[in-house]
């Protein structure tokens, strides 16, 4: 077998190692883009994404994982959240920063000015808002593709219900063929709490408080999630970087080989054998294979797009604000 030259092994190593490079992630600490970009955070439990200043969904996107399975958990929206009769998507300007473990968005608009700040735990998720009213008309939109069931209302019964106002709010959600618990810890008592649908299922939880400061605390049955081993991105492309290496080499060796006899000399003489013996043409395989296998590579439990993010407002729900 021909040796291999230092460019070819370094072209091997470089696409072995750069396809462990999703195996790489910080835990613990947000990881984001400035102040109007988006941010990740990883704990032991949860994953949250926050959006870029471009988006009005997933402020902040919770997602329940184990490890092995992930699944959407709920989604705080600033497209249907409300101060008074000011949208928090629309009508503020916000810049985001982080600290330790706490990001911290800041809306100004309209002469009012509120902050929301997000701490993931261990266990839970806090998501507390400070206004600079007193008395603050604060309206909450929780979304998820969809509820199982929340404080006993269903997709059989539901019909815009409002829900007697607690301290705790119980709901269920399916991941794969498993339903989980989770709970809403919510203080002050809120004034009302609203539950939204649609011929599916229920979709929507809104919050209405009179207060300076709300705090929202969620929980989720972390037991409830699938503890088999799926093959996700992190793992396939690594597994693709080893069995396009190992063919480059075994293709190496088998060019060389044929080439000792005289009748196959012309054939992997010509330039498309020797096209694939180049590294390059190991890197672009790699590449394009990658890119065949994206939509199916995706980590398990991946939600689809937020369906408030084409939501327009009907005169129904703005009467809501009353």
């Amino acid at each position: 077998m021909k040796r291999l030259g230092y460019y070819e092994f370094a072209v091997v190593m470089l696409i072995i190692v750069a396809s462990f490079l999703p195996l790489i992630r910080t835990e613990d600490v947000w990881s984001g883009f400035g102040s109007h970009g988006s941010h990740f955070y990883k704990s032991g439990f949860y994953e949250l994404y926050y959006s870029d200043h471009t988006s009005g969904v997933g402020k902040p996107e919770i997602y329940l994982t184990n490890g092995h399975d992930r699944t959407p958990l709920i989604e705080f929206s600033d497209h249907t959240s409300w101060i008074g009769w000011l949208n928090l998507y629309y009508d503020f300007e916000v810049r985001v920063k982080t600290h330790d473990s706490i990001l911290e968005a800041a809306y100004n608009g309209g002469g009012v000015e509120l902050i929301k700040t997000v701490e993931p735990g261990e266990k839970y998720i806090k998501v507390k808002y400070y206004s600079s009213n007193p008395q603050a008309n604060l309206t909450v939109s929780l979304w998820r593709w969809y509820f199982e069931d929340v404080s006993g209302i269903t997709k059989y019964n539901w019909r815009v219900s409002k829900i007697q106002p607690v301290n705790e709010l119980r709901f269920s959600f399916r991941s794969s063929e498993t339903i989980c618990e989770a709970k809403l810890l919510i203080y002050p008592l809120p004034k009302e709490i609203l539950v939204n649908g649609d011929q599916l299922g229920i979709d929507k939880i809104v919050l209405s408080f009179e207060a300076k400061t709300v705090e929202l605390a969620l929980e989720a049955d972390t037991g409830c999630l699938n503890n088999s081993i799926t093959l996700s991105s992190m793992y396939i492309y690594p597994i693709i970087a080893g069995v396009l290496s190992a063919g480059y080499l075994v293709l190496n060796r088998f060019c060389n080989n044929v080439r000792t006899i005289d009748r196959w000399s012309k054939v992997f003489d010509s330039s498309s054998s020797r096209v694939l013996r180049e590294p390059l043409f190991l890197a672009l395989a790699s590449g394009m294979i990658r890119l065949a296998l994206a939509p199916f590579s995706c980590i398990h439990g991946m939600s689809r797009p937020s369906k408030n993010q084409w939501r327009t407002f009907s005169l129904g729900e703005m009467s809501m604000r009353l």
